[in-house]
């Protein structure tokens, strides 16, 4: 028979071990999930020395509530999907815990002549990608394939097109997440949309690791690489992997991940003259991200300073991003005799209602233009060409017509798009109002381009005698 204090003794450590049970179960309930992003050297994470050269794993923990889960980079530089498995999975694999996700894109050294890291696209390359799926369905987390973007390589098409430069392993990833029926963020194929929608020029000075010699103390001769990424082209990247969780919004698992996103922050790039160069391009940002203001001036043009958030006089000026918005200009001078716009693709953001011109869709002569949300529609891309002076014509992409007074000469009477011709009614003056916005008045009709004061998406734009509002003042802002 057990003495009665023994007894006792037990029931206390039976009690102490429930309560350090459901302790411990209480710490595994509260444990948040971790995305652990493997890849090569586009995803990795770079030292201060090769800064601002960046992976977009290295940025992608900006994007997410850190209380919420964590973000651990895992990129390896140099790794195929093979050389991976083979030297650094084991270790990654062992750090996995229920619940957590692994995001997996590899193909740009797959194709490497070694053997130890080459693969091919409908075979070996896929059986990794295979053994990298299962294994981390194994440890009771959740595989994401990400199809890897592609190198700054263009066709010598009209306009430049992005040549596939890592062939079928994009393809193949594609082709292996339907079959295995895992999630898949097609890296390539958004960062192709977005590549070819901000063009080559762009593509090279603000997205990849490409510097002027003296623009960055750790590239004294400049930098001209086609692979990797500089910060805000890795942000970038980064945006796209967030937009591919988003749109992954009907998947059980990574649904999840969706409210653990943190809000962004637009910030808006101007200049005083759009003809004058390139600037970093409009877009919004997550707090505590380090946010480059670039500026690549034209021909005949110099670089002279930034106002507005910011200010300095380097054309490469830097600022961590807070929780509120910013409006930065760039103010370039030079430009001799040319118009006050150069010859281009701009989208027209109307400064009162902040809306931009679209053709609302339509393609027939004699259809009203109108005003829309900024987005990515090719209704809004408007070819400027100049006829003469600082009088010039704009088609719209979106069925290439032209934008037109269709011969009104009222206050209040719409504005259209016609097919181009000879007419004056296609003719518009430009004239700088100030810092950059600028007016657009119909040769004939001397009227200007207004919004009638509307601020709704498909408000019909009107022709008004010019005066000091807004209505009448547009940016013209490179897509």
């Amino acid at each position: 028979m057990i003495p009665s204090s023994l007894r006792s003794a037990f029931k206390l450590v039976s009690s102490l071990l429930c309560l350090l049970g459901l302790l411990l179960f209480v710490q595994v309930a509260k444990a948040i999930p971790t995305i652990y992003t493997i890849g090569d050297s586009t995803v990795q994470t770079y030292t201060t020395g090769y800064y601002p050269r960046a992976g977009w794993g290295q940025v992608l923990p900006h994007f997410f509530d850190s209380t919420k889960v964590t973000v651990v980079n895992k990129g390896v530089g140099g790794t195929s999907s093979k050389s991976y498995y083979d030297s650094q999975w084991t270790a990654v694999k062992a750090l996995i815990k229920a619940g957590d996700y692994v995001t997996i894109g590899f193909g740009i050294n797959d194709s490497a002549a070694d053997t130890a890291r080459h693969t091919e696209p409908f075979t070996t390359f896929q059986d990794y990608l295979t053994l990298f799926v299962n294994e981390t369905k194994a440890k009771g987390a959740f595989p994401i394939i990400v199809a890897t973007q592609p190198r700054n390589a263009w066709n010598a098409t009209t306009p430049p097109t992005i040549y596939p430069a890592y062939h079928d392993y994009p393809v193949a990833s594609r082709q292996l997440a339907g079959e295995l029926g895992v999630p898949l963020i097609d890296l390539d194929q958004r960062a192709i949309a977005l590549l070819q929608s901000v063009g080559q020029t762009y593509s090279t000075n603000f997205i990849y690791n490409h510097y002027l010699a003296g623009e960055w103390p750790n590239y004294p001769s400049g930098a001209s690489d086609d692979v990797h990424f500089q910060e805000m082209g890795a942000i970038e990247l980064a945006k796209l992997v967030v937009a591919g969780i988003r749109s992954l919004s009907g998947d059980a698992n990574v649904s999840k991940l969706i409210p653990f996103l943190k809000p962004t922050y637009k910030v808006t790039f101007t200049s005083n003259n759009p003809a004058a160069g390139l600037i970093t391009r409009t877009e919004n940002f997550p707090a505590g991200v380090t946010v480059t203001a670039y500026a690549w001036p034209n021909s005949g043009y110099t670089f002279s300073s930034w106002s507005g958030s910011i200010s300095g006089t380097k054309r490469n000026l830097n600022f961590v991003m807070g929780t509120a918005a910013r409006t930065i200009t760039a103010t370039f001078a030079g430009g001799g005799g040319s118009g006050p716009i150069a010859n281009g693709t701009y989208s027209l953001r109307n400064v009162a209602s902040g809306k931009m011109l679209d053709n609302l869709g339509a393609t027939t002569d004699g259809a009203t233009v109108g005003q829309w949300t900024d987005g990515t529609s090719n209704n809004q891309k408007w070819v400027v060409t100049r006829v003469s002076g600082s009088i010039y014509k704009l088609s719209c992409v979106t069925g290439g017509k032209y934008l037109d007074s269709l011969g009104h000469t009222t206050d209040g009477s719409t504005v259209g798009q016609w097919a181009g011709g000879s007419s004056t009614n296609q003719q518009w003056t430009i004239t700088l109002v100030s810092g950059s916005n600028y007016k657009l008045t119909n040769v004939p009709s001397g009227k200007c381009l207004d919004t009638g004061g509307g601020t709704a998406n498909g408000a019909i734009m009107q022709l008004w005698s010019s005066g000091s509002s807004t209505n009448q003042q547009w940016q013209f802002v490179a897509p």
